[in-house]
């Protein structure tokens, strides 16, 4: 598995090398620009300005930046990336570590749109939600062994908790996130013995996660409630009752 991240994280690399390329810079070495005046040659958006800072940081731990006193020059490592041999490798590596495909794939969708992403001709929800579909990102949050992991430990710690609490008191649940429901999957069936009141909230900040949620888990369980929650904001504005 290691070596496998290690083979995912450099050919990732690469794929957002090439995808600056796309914009017309990074072809060579000794380039040099100022972080600032880069945004405004290649047209970056402010909604993504985060995102561009945080891409030329991976460019530069990946070794194919230099930054010194706020320049950045490209280094010896930089040359030109060629599509066709980064999807050839996105191939091997997905046949070679299975359990990476949803990662590789993930990678793929997202930063070959980044050109147009960080440009602002399409936005990044539309990239990886197109048509409103969660397949690109369900397996990063189940179905891999890693991810499955943790999704057991953590319906473990669940379980235990109700185990001990007893069947007194209504258990009430609240999941932040929920996303896809990777690891509501997970906790519901570890809570399938429990024979007390049980009221589980599955929320998320976007409305078509929850929708999702219960399309996907409201006729199993109709113990479960599922509402849009943002948890940086008061919860109380949003309907919540305080200490329930």
């Amino acid at each position: 598995m290691r070596s496998g991240f290690e083979q995912l994280l450099d050919w990732s690399e690469r794929l957002l090398l090439y995808s600056f390329q796309q914009l017309g810079v990074f072809q060579g070495t000794g380039e040099t620009y100022t972080a600032i005046g880069l945004k405004s040659r290649l047209g970056i958006i402010e909604e993504y300005s985060r995102l561009y800072d945080a891409l030329l940081d991976i460019l530069v731990g990946a070794g194919y930046l230099e930054l010194s006193e706020g320049t950045l020059q490209t280094s010896k490592r930089v040359s030109v990336q060629s599509l066709s041999r980064l999807s050839e490798e996105h191939t091997s590596l997905s046949g070679t570590h299975s359990s990476l495909s949803s990662y590789a794939a993930l990678v793929w969708q997202c930063v070959t749109h980044y050109p147009d992403i960080l440009t602002g001709k399409v936005t990044a929800v539309s990239v990886m939600f197109p048509d409103g579909s969660k397949t690109l990102v369900e397996g990063i949050y189940k179905g891999n062994p890693l991810v499955d992991h943790y999704n057991e430990l953590v319906a473990g710690l669940v379980k235990d908790y109700a185990s001990r609490r007893g069947h007194e008191k209504p258990l009430h649940i609240l999941e932040v996130g929920a996303g896809t429901g990777g690891t509501s999957k997970f906790v519901l069936e570890a809570l399938s013995g429990f024979g007390g009141e049980l009221e589980y909230h599955y929320t998320d900040i976007s409305g078509s996660f929850t929708a999702y949620g219960k399309d996907t888990y409201g006729s199993r369980y109709p113990f479960m409630q599922f509402s849009v929650l943002n948890a940086e904001t008061d919860p109380l504005s949003q309907g919540y009752e305080s200490g329930s």
